[in-house]
């Protein structure tokens, strides 16, 4: 899965790429169940986005990104980048 392979911080948001996930859900899930990405694993590398924020000294989970259409090791969240409230992916 590799995750943490690309992270990006800005203020009190963290988001955390992870180019070798293999689910092949796609859109967005702002839950900490994942159980409907999980039920759509593939044996390629899609790729997902998680975004974190923080309250104080603790940071939870906010969402899970993938991208609108998924494809075979298109390595979604490679790279990511937040500034503000813009993220790109």
């Amino acid at each position: 899965m590799q995750f943490g392979a690309t992270i990006a911080l800005d203020g009190d948001t963290a988001v955390v790429g992870t180019a070798a996930e293999k689910s092949g859900y796609s859109g967005v899930i702002n839950s900490s169940d994942l159980s409907a990405a999980n039920a759509m694993l593939t044996t390629a590398s899609t790729g997902a986005v998680y975004v974190f924020h923080r309250t104080g000294s603790t940071w939870s989970f906010q969402s899970y990104l993938k991208s609108p259409a998924p494809d075979r090791y298109a390595y979604y969240g490679y790279r990511v980048i937040i500034d503000n409230d813009r993220l790109a992916v």
